[in-house]
């Protein structure tokens, strides 16, 4: 083996470690005994840590008892002969005793190898000269990788044993060469449980001991809002970058950036409501704004992906983050961030902010790989100018991202392997991109935002009194306007259309058409009369006694209450007591189909209290009786 591996000393600073330590502080956790997370001299929670050059050096975490003294690192070139490993060893560079909070001390360990080739599998394992983990495959970063998988996942959170194992392998199965596995924040519930943190580590099998684990810190790795206490379980655990900005403490090993071949990964605290005051809490953001500019600027690599775990955007309208919409989103949009991944809410939820008509802005994500599904709510996007294409709840999901030739293709998946959404950006050597979303399961009818009504008729507006009965009557047939496409809503409806848009209200039954026409005036050619006969066939008109219908005369509101009561099969009504309306009598003519009406509340009059019963009915008023008949009270022809 032609590389040598030198000591990386580093001292991580220990925050409250002197609190941290003692049952007495974190209480006693008598689970964590039970479900078997004591360690021994055998190594466990070995994990495979992002650094500032991927390409040339090897980061490994692990855990042990205390009683071991001698823990170091190997690397060995890949080899397939048994006894032809060349082996380099490296001392561990850190190693921090506590005691865990459950009734036992353990010990993590820190060992980095360097001057590593790029793009080369390398075996490592870790022990301290008697007891080792297995020799497990690691492939250094490389810029010019000719493909690049990743595997990305929301809160994980609870259920590790019982139900993320299976998300974890789903994910293993689909990508085992992936180079990272990107993971939003709350990797655990309770933040500082040894045996959640064990179960989290059980359950993620060999995905951390192949490929880089690039963790998001999140609200449940803290004590509490007000305390800002970072779980020592995670600072342990972790070995991660120091380039973040350096305004708050906080910030050490939570804010950090790392390139994984051709795609930088960078990953914020979004867990900005720690500071006390306002100003702080806008120094927060302010400072990673400015970082995140000044690291993405000039960027060598390709495709970028921010990581965070509150969301730009939410998918429940109590979380929103109007903060991070203000201070963060800006500089994402302005270095043509590719990819913007989040958790926190416990739903899916994948889209664009609407930029002047343009696919090419960043796709937010949210998402979650828990046994813990929240409610899904979409109106955070709608209400900020953003656009969901995929939304869903109670599904475990997990992400893949694979670059190659100049392509970032990003699916996602639910725990059964089945794909519920895809995009694709492609970056064109000419420079510029273009965002597409693939296709996935949509969104749930239920939370598809109300679209504008647009009017079929050149003289309706949607603002007018009746549009939607109107808009109805046009939908259903009822009523088909003028070949101009004009409806003519304040025009008079003559009692031929009268007849006719009751028939259309029927369904169009089948007319059985005399041999001579029962009205004088109505001829076999004239307009509607086959709906005339029908109407007269089944009772609803009887014409005058002279014999006519009178086809092209207005009908007045009293004769149409008569024509919709005997549509409606002449209902058992009895004659009013009182009078109706102000303007007509309980003893006029068609009182009773005129009470019917208001009873029903197809008819209301006017706010001076009349009916105004000879006045012509108007067409836009006919839409609306018919549309309180049919629609509001259910009301269907009788015949």
């Amino acid at each position: 083996m032609t590389t040598t591996c030198e000591l990386h000393l580093r001292r991580r600073t220990l925050l409250g470690a002197g609190t941290l330590g003692t049952a007495a502080v974190l209480g006693l956790d008598p689970a964590a005994r039970a479900a078997g997370s004591e360690p021994g001299l055998q190594p466990d929670h070995i994990t495979l840590n992002p650094t500032e050059d991927n390409t040339t050096t090897l980061t490994v975490t692990w855990r042990t008892s205390p009683e071991v003294q001698t823990p170091h690192l190997q690397v060995s070139a890949d080899t397939a002969n048994p006894w032809g490993f060349d082996t380099v060893t490296v001392d561990a560079s850190d190693s921090v005793t506590r005691d865990s909070g459950a009734g036992y001390e353990h010990t993590h360990h820190s060992a980095t190898a360097t001057g590593l080739q790029p793009g080369t599998t390398y075996l490592y394992r870790v022990g301290d000269g008697t007891n080792y983990s297995g020799w497990m495959p690691v492939t250094t970063c490389d810029p010019d990788a000719q493909r690049t998988s990743l595997i990305a996942m929301g809160d994980i959170q609870t259920g590790h044993t019982e139900h993320w194992t299976r998300v974890a392998l789903a994910a293993l199965k689909d990508r085992p060469q992936a180079r990272a596995l990107i993971t939003a924040g709350d990797q655990v519930n309770t933040w500082d449980s040894a045996a959640e943190w064990h179960a989290l580590n059980r359950a993620a099998g060999k995905l951390p001991r192949t490929m880089i684990w690039n963790p998001v810190v999140g609200n449940h790795e803290y004590r509490s809002t007000d305390s800002g206490e970072l779980s020592a379980q995670y600072r342990d655990q972790f070995d991660l970058p120091l380039n973040g900005p350096d305004d708050f403490e906080h910030f050490a090993e939570t804010v950090y950036y790392h390139d994984v071949d051709d795609i930088r990964v960078v990953t914020m605290n979004t867990y900005y409501r720690i500071p006390r005051n306002t100003a702080d809490e806008l120094r927060w953001l302010t400072s990673q704004a400015a970082w995140l500019d000044e690291i993405l600027t000039d960027s060598p690599r390709e495709f970028t992906i921010v990581v965070m775990h509150y969301p730009v955007y939410s998918s429940s309208p109590d979380r929103g983050n109007p903060e991070l919409r203000a201070y963060i989103e800006p500089v994402l949009e302005k270095h043509g961030v590719d990819l913007v991944l989040a958790g926190h809410d416990h739903a899916y939820v994948s889209g664009q902010r609407e930029m002047a008509g343009e696919d090419t802005g960043p796709v937010f994500v949210t998402s979650s790989s828990s046994n813990r599904q929240y409610p899904l709510q979409v109106t955070d996007w709608y209400d900020n100018g953003a656009l969901p294409r995929t939304a869903y709840q109670s599904r475990s999901t997990y992400q893949l991202i694979d670059v190659e030739d100049g392509t970032l293709s990003y699916t996602a998946k639910d725990s059964t392997g089945a794909v519920t959404d895809e995009w694709e950006i492609i970056h064109h050597p000419e420079g510029g991109r273009t965002v597409t979303h693939v296709g996935g399961v949509g969104i749930p009818e239920e939370h598809l935002p109300e679209e504008d009504p647009t009017s079929p008729f050149v003289d309706v507006d949607p603002s007018d009194e009746h549009f939607e009965a109107m808009l109805w009557a046009y939908d259903s047939g009822v009523a088909r306007g003028w070949a101009d496409g004009t409806y003519r809503p304040l025009t008079a409806v003559n009692r031929d259309a009268m007849a006719a848009f009751l028939h259309r209200l029927a369904g169009e039954p089948a007319v059985t058409l005399p041999k001579t026409s029962p009205f004088s005036d109505v001829a076999p050619s004239a307009e509607h009369y086959a709906a005339i006969i029908w109407a007269h066939q089944e009772g609803i008109t009887t014409g005058w006694s002279d014999g006519t219908f009178r086809p092209t005369a207005p009908i007045a509101r009293d004769a149409m209450a008569a024509f919709v009561y005997r549509f409606a099969g002449s209902p058992d009504a009895a004659a009013p007591d009182v009078d109706p309306f102000t303007d007509v009598s309980k003893t006029s003519k068609f009182a009773k189909e005129i009470a019917w009406m208001k009873a029903e509340g197809i008819a209301e009059g006017w706010s001076d209290g009349t009916y105004r019963p000879l006045q012509d009915v108007k067409r836009d008023a006919m839409a609306a009786f018919l549309y309180r008949l049919q629609v509001e009270n259910g009301i269907e022809y009788a015949g």
